[in-house]
């Protein structure tokens, strides 16, 4: 990791949720929904096919911020 990804590093409260599916209906990509409604779209790699096990499950998780401004905050997930 270098040193501008640490700049970006944040720690990632929220619950595990689909936000992109295949055309059979299977989950291609997910997010987290935060309290404060802010929503967050998980990159893969990292821990984002364990993640993949635990929709609907509340996490805490260590994560660096990829994209700060835009309409889809994009996220990476470390722990």
């Amino acid at each position: 990791m270098t040193g501008g990804d640490e700049e970006r590093r944040m720690l990632l409260k929220g619950i595990v949720v689909p936000v992109d599916w295949d055309q059979t209906g299977k989950v291609r990509t997910i997010g987290v929904l935060t309290d404060y409604e802010g929503e967050y779209e998980v990159t893969p790699g990292g821990a984002s096919d364990q993640l993949m096990m635990h929709l609907r499950s509340e996490i805490l998780a260590e994560a660096v911020l990829l994209n700060p401004v835009g309409p889809v905050k994009r996220v990476r997930i470390y722990s």
